[in-house]
C-alpha cells in the first residue's frame, strides 16, 4: 500500500508541475503532504500508520517565482483523482510553518465533544482528572501574510487504532507524520518562512555542493560544510 501510494503521490506531482507548465529545472525543491478526506474508510496493521480509502494530496513546488500548491482529492481503491484546487503566493507571503497538538481540555466547563483547541493542550489526558487534557491530533499549519492558513491534519493515535502493549504511540505518531510528509514539509516551509527570497540562493548552493559532492563520488557525511 505504501508502494502504491508513493506512485499516487508521484503522480499527482506530475500533474501539478504540467498545470503549472514547470520542469524538474523550474523545482527547487517540492513537498507533499497527505490526509484523510472525510468520510472514509480507515485501518492499519500493528506497527505501521494508519491507511485510508480516501485521501487529500497537496503538493508544494517551489520555484524562482514562488510557491505553487496543488491539491486533489484522491480515491486509493480506484485511483481516481477529483476536486482540483490551485494556489500560488510569493516568498515574501509567507509567515509562518508550524505543527500544533489539537485537543479538549476536561474541566467543569468543556467536556469531551466540544471543539478541538488549536493550542498545545497542557498535558495528555492519563486519567480523566479535571483540568487534564485529551490530545486528538497534530495539525500542520501553513501560515500566510493574509491571515490565510492552509493546514494538514494527523489524527491521534489513542482512538482505539494502537495495540497499548505492544506499541508506543510516539514512535507511532512520528511515523504518521513522516508518512504524512509532514516532517519534510516542515523542514523545507520553516525555512522559506525565516529566509524568505534568500532561500532561493541558499537553496541553490545546497544543490551545487549536493551535485560537486555526488560528481566527485565523496560521501555526503565526510565533506566540509560549505563555507
Amino acid at each position: 500500500m505504501a508502494r502504491w501510494l508513493d506512485h499516487d503521490k508521484a503522480h499527482v506531482k506530475q500533474l501539478a508541475m504540467r498545470k503549472y507548465n514547470l520542469t524538474n529545472r523550474d523545482v527547487l525543491a517540492h513537498a507533499i503532504l497527505t490526509e484523510a478526506k472525510a468520510p472514509c474508510i480507515r485501518a492499519r496493521v500493528i506497527g505501521g500508520p494508519p491507511r485510508y480509502s480516501k485521501y487529500v494530496i497537496r503538493v508544494f513546488l517551489l520555484t524562482e517565482g514562488g510557491v505553487r500548491q496543488f491539491a486533489v482529492d484522491l480515491d486509493f481503491g480506484t485511483g481516481a483523482i477529483g476536486n482540483e484546487q490551485r494556489a500560488a503566493f510569493h516568498y515574501g507571503a509567507l509567515a509562518s510553518a508550524s505543527v500544533v497538538e489539537l485537543g479538549v481540555r476536561l474541566d467543569d466547563r468543556h467536556q469531551p465533544g466540544g471543539a478541538a483547541e488549536e493550542t498545545p493542550p497542557a498535558k495528555s489526558r492519563v486519567n480523566g482528572k479535571a483540568g487534564d487534557a485529551l490530545v486528538l491530533g497534530r495539525m500542520f499549519q501553513l501560515a500566510l501574510m493574509n491571515n490565510q492558513l492552509i493546514t494538514v491534519r494527523v489524527e491521534n493515535f489513542d482512538a482505539g487504532l494502537i495495540d497499548r502493549i505492544k506499541e508506543d504511540h510516539r514512535h507511532l505518531l512520528e511515523l504518521a507524520l513522516d508518512v504524512a510528509g509532514i516532517n519534510g514539509a516542515l523542514r523545507i516551509l520553516e525555512s522559506v518562512a525565516a529566509e524568505g527570497r534568500d532561500w532561493i540562493e541558499r537553496e541553490r548552493h545546497r544543490r551545487d555542493r549536493r551535485l560537486r559532492i555526488y560528481q566527485a563520488g565523496v560521501d555526503p557525511r565526510n565533506a566540509l560544510p560549505a563555507a
